[in-house]
């Protein structure tokens, strides 16, 4: 059914949600043992993305299909997250942050226009898409919790390969 299809969809967000804010902070925190590190990080991150978000939203309004969109978003970002525990320094944490960061816009932004559209004729899709994030968050910390922290890397890859499908 269709409902299936999007819970499969929102609790791989939901994976990708709470690893994007929590998980990988975390890592970098650890890594660099410095906070002011981590806020640059954080802070040029989301300055970049703010700007490349207005970009992403004109690409997806204007001549460019958001299938092509998430299909290369979910693919650069699938790639990035299992190699990640490879880049230690300050400089390599933010370039593969900020490419990683671009490349779950390119998810993001379509599938909340996608959501969007939905949910204006079909609003249990609201209900479908919490109970499917909270349970990609708890999938998150139970794979943690259970298998390691870099357990959690390698979900949050696999959990992009779920767009490709979608």
């Amino acid at each position: 059914s269709i409902f299936n299809k999007y819970f499969i969809i929102y609790t791989a967000y939901g994976v990708k949600e709470f690893s994007n804010a929590l998980l990988w902070p975390f890592f970098i925190f650890l890594l660099l043992n410095d906070e002011v590190k981590l806020g640059a990080i954080v802070s040029g991150v989301s300055f970049v993305g703010a700007i490349f978000s207005l970009a992403v939203g004109k690409m997806a309004d204007a001549h460019m299909k958001p299938n092509v969109l998430k299909r290369l978003g979910s693919i650069v970002d699938g790639i990035s997250w299992p190699i990640r525990a490879l880049f230690t320094t300050f400089y390599q944490l933010l370039s593969v942050s900020i490419v990683s960061y671009m490349a779950f816009l390119l998810v993001d932004i379509p599938l909340y226009k996608k959501f969007y559209d939905q949910i204006r004729d079909h609003t249990e899709y609201l209900v479908v898409r919490e109970m499917a994030l909270a349970l990609g968050r708890i999938l998150v910390i139970l794979v943690v919790m259970l298998v390691g922290f870099y357990a959690g890397f390698w979900l949050m890859g696999l959990s992009n390969l779920a767009y490709l499908f979608f």
